[in-house]
């Protein structure tokens, strides 16, 4: 029997009847500059879910997009630098100068 009710139920019997409709995993990445990045996810709990499995693949769903989102990142810094770099060698090209050293192809 219970010590100390609460709204006509005491603790026990409020967890039992308590029923996990759906959970949320998010996650906060530190990115370069000073710069946070938040990721989250909810998700349903169907009959005969467990709800540690489905928390594993929400984590495991939030990473991985945010590793899509690094690379997606780094693919842009990339196109970015070699565009600043073309560039760079058009105007100096332009100027006059010789490049043929410093030519990548």
């Amino acid at each position: 029997m219970c010590a100390t009710k609460a709204s006509g139920l005491c603790a026990d019997q409020r967890r039992k009847k308590m029923k996990v409709t759906s959970i949320s995993y998010s996650r906060v990445f530190s990115l370069p500059e000073y710069e946070n990045e938040k990721i989250g996810i909810t998700a349903d709990i169907e009959e005969g879910d467990k709800t540690e499995d489905k928390m594993k693949e929400l984590k495991v769903t939030v990473n991985s997009r945010h590793n899509s989102f690094m690379k997606e990142r780094l693919d842009e810094e990339k196109r970015q630098d070699q565009i600043y770099r073309l560039e760079d060698m058009i105007r100096n090209l332009k100027a006059g100068i010789n490049m043929d050293d410093d030519v990548p192809f």
